[in-house]
């Protein structure tokens, strides 16, 4: 018998892939793009040789995709996160990064 693991996440993640930019304390600017979004937090993806350290808090600045049947725009956003974790890609080359956002944004995303 298999037993579910319970959803621990307070956040519902959408897969939405976005231009993302980390700016950590020494101001090193690092472009990713996302792999999901959540209130909470993202998960992405960059070259291993740039991951930003565990537990250091980065800014972030990411572009939303929005969309109506007439208009398609991308939202400029901004925030603080924490680096919660890395998890290495096959090819050793990348890696995704998932960030825990300091205060949750309301990015009012609907399915």
């Amino acid at each position: 018998m298999t037993t579910r693991r319970t959803e621990r996440r307070k956040h519902k993640r959408f897969d939405i892939t976005c231009p993302t930019t980390l700016t950590n304390a020494a101001s090193n600017e690092l472009t990713s793009r996302t792999v999901n979004v959540s209130d909470g937090g993202m998960f992405l993806t960059m070259p291993t040789a740039s991951l930003p350290d565990r537990g250091s808090t980065v800014k972030v600045a990411f572009s939303l995709p929005r969309e109506t049947p007439n208009t398609y725009m991308l939202e400029k956003l901004q925030c603080e996160a924490m680096i919660v974790r890395h998890e290495a890609c096959e090819d050793g080359a990348m890696a995704g990064v998932a960030l825990a956002f300091d205060d949750a944004i309301d990015l009012a995303i609907e399915v």
